[in-house]
């Protein structure tokens, strides 16, 4: 899952040094995932982590550099040597045994449970109404309202007195301008070149979207999509211009951002 979350880090570098430092997770899953440091690490080496809401650090192993060593910030792919859904707090990894229109990172209403939900378009479209769709919790043993997850970061105020519960703290953190939520759903994109490609999306905002591609596109280049694409149902092209791209997790694509253009 594509999915930037902030977290704090513990460690040795490569070179035997201790440090503590800001991080950003950019993929997870429920073995590990993407992490992206200013430090240098070496396959093998263990470092702690805590994120936003977990209550103690938990131990990662690196498994692989996932960038060259020049880069300024490395990425490297861990591996949780705990209980990885505990940690990032997503309990449903949404399995099925058939593909489905959408999947979207969603919570439980009444009991918070966390989940990467499959869906269908007309769920989709009663979350987008609605606010919420009726899933099955098991955890509440009922069908129950689910809405779309927000990552909340807790912040540290001056003057609260209240004792941290981990040795680290996530400080350097500054809240996305538009709320973000996590929803794969079908996406077509037309570049400027005439090439087509049927893909999907990996976050919606109010100000634009993410989306992950086989194909090359650059920094600044404008180009259509039709979101969410349903082939019995043609809807116009949105005018839209790629900011920024990043390496996808395991499979050679591209996680593009991408911000919608203003109407003229």
């Amino acid at each position: 899952m594509n999915l930037t979350v902030p977290v704090a880090a513990e460690g040795l570098d490569a070179r035997g040094r201790p440090f503590k430092d800001d991080a950003q997770a950019l993929v997870i899953n429920r073995f590990g995932g993407r992490i992206r440091l200013a430090r240098r690490l070496r396959p093998g080496q263990q470092v702690l982590l805590v994120g936003p809401h977990a209550r103690w650090p938990a131990v990662f192993e690196v498994v692989e550099m996932a960038t060259p060593p020049s880069a300024e910030q490395a990425e490297y792919g861990v591996a949780c040597l705990d209980r990885a859904e505990d940690f990032w707090g997503i309990r449903v990894w949404g399995k099925t045994e058939t593909p489905a229109d959408a999947k979207a990172l969603l919570e439980c209403q009444l009991c918070r449970t966390v989940g990467f939900v499959p869906l269908s378009l007309s769920q989709v479209e009663g979350l987008r109404g609605l606010g919420f769709v009726a899933l099955p919790c098991e955890r509440c043993k009922a069908t129950t309202p689910w809405s779309y997850w927000e990552l909340n970061v807790p912040v540290r105020t001056e003057g609260r007195e209240d004792k941290p519960t981990v040795a680290l703290h996530i400080d350097n953190f500054t809240p996305r301008r538009h709320r973000r939520v996590y929803v794969q759903l079908p996406l077509k994109v037309f570049s400027e070149k005439g090439g087509e490609e049927i893909t999907r999306s990996e976050n919606v905002s109010r100000g634009g979207l993410g989306f992950s591609s086989c194909c090359c596109y650059h920094l600044g280049e404008q180009v259509a999509v039709r979101f969410p694409y349903d082939p019995s149902h043609e809807i116009p092209g949105t005018r839209v211009r790629i900011v920024h791209g990043r390496p996808a997790e395991g499979n050679g694509n591209t996680v593009y951002g991408l911000v919608f253009e203003p109407r003229k």
